[in-house]
């Protein structure tokens, strides 16, 4: 069964930063979106970033990278072959996402935007709630596979074998059974 908790996480996410690299390329091109603009480049500030500035362009494929990122976690969640292959996708996705926030968080405050920091601090604070979704969905995975593993009859029988040949070589010995020395 696909993890789907990751899946609608890395959709979430996969759309928040096509929308982000669709508002840069409109930076690029002249058609600045409001939001945008006002995180990297405010009317007021001392800091003007003119439309087609390749601070929009690098902007703009930051943040389709990243989207592509959060894609191959959906793909990789999706059509995984042994389970938790799309973890580490995962953790890569999420952390270039918070790199891409960092990012704008450093354009925004050396811009001069005034509520930039508690913006980006809510989009860092839903970054860490993603990740803990994922290694929560993870962890609950990886109890329910080592509950349903039944114990292997062989391996049990090849220790026992090994416990056994270990106490008769003591005995044979005249040692101490216990491989640890008492003090």
């Amino acid at each position: 069964m696909p993890r789907l908790l990751t899946l609608f996480v890395a959709a979430y996410w996969t759309t928040f930063f096509a929308i982000l690299a669709l508002a840069a390329l409109g930076e690029v091109r002249g058609a600045g979106f409001p939001v945008l603009h006002a995180l990297v480049s405010p009317a007021g500030s001392p800091f003007q970033v003119p439309a087609g500035a390749p601070v929009s362009a690098l902007l703009a494929t930051g943040f389709l990278l990243v989207t592509m990122l959060f894609v191959w976690t959906m793909a990789t969640v999706l059509f995984e072959v042994r389970q938790g292959d799309g973890e580490e996708p995962a953790r890569i996705a999420l952390a270039s996402a918070a790199g891409a926030m960092a990012v704008l968080l450093a354009l925004g405050v050396w811009s001069g935007t005034q509520d930039v920091l508690s913006a980006v601090t809510l989009q860092f604070i839903a970054l860490l709630a993603s990740h803990g979704v994922i290694q929560a969905e993870a962890a609950r995975r990886d109890a329910r596979s080592r509950a349903a593993e039944p114990v292997d009859a062989g391996t049990a029988r090849a220790m026992a074998i090994g416990a056994a040949r270990h106490s008769m070589l003591s005995r044979l010995s005249r040692r101490d059974p216990s491989p640890t020395k008492r003090f």
